[in-house]
C-alpha cells in the first residue's frame, strides 16, 4: 500500500492522506464504505454535542468523548 492515498469518486475528491489516516478519519460515508467495513450511524452536531438517537455525547477537538445520557445505541 502507498504512504498516501487518494480517495476520488466521480471526480469529487473525498480524502488525501495515510492508509492510518484514512482509516481511521474517513471524510466522508463513502471513504468509510470504500476503505473497508463500516457501520454508519445516524448522527447530528449541535453546541458540541453529538446525537445518535436518545444517546449524547459531549465531543471535544482532541477527539475524546463523554457519554451524558445513554439508552442504546441509537
Amino acid at each position: 500500500m502507498s504512504d498516501r492515498i487518494a480517495v476520488i469518486n466521480d471526480g469529487r475528491h473525498h480524502k488525501l492522506g495515510g492508509p492510518e489516516e484514512i482509516y481511521h478519519n474517513p471524510a466522508s460515508a463513502f471513504t468509510a464504505d470504500f476503505i473497508g467495513e463500516s457501520t454508519l450511524m445516524p448522527v447530528t452536531v449541535r453546541d458540541g454535542k453529538a446525537r445518535c438517537g436518545k444517546d449524547r455525547l459531549s465531543v471535544s477537538r482532541g477527539g475524546s468523548s463523554e457519554r451524558t445520557k445513554s439508552r442504546g445505541l441509537c
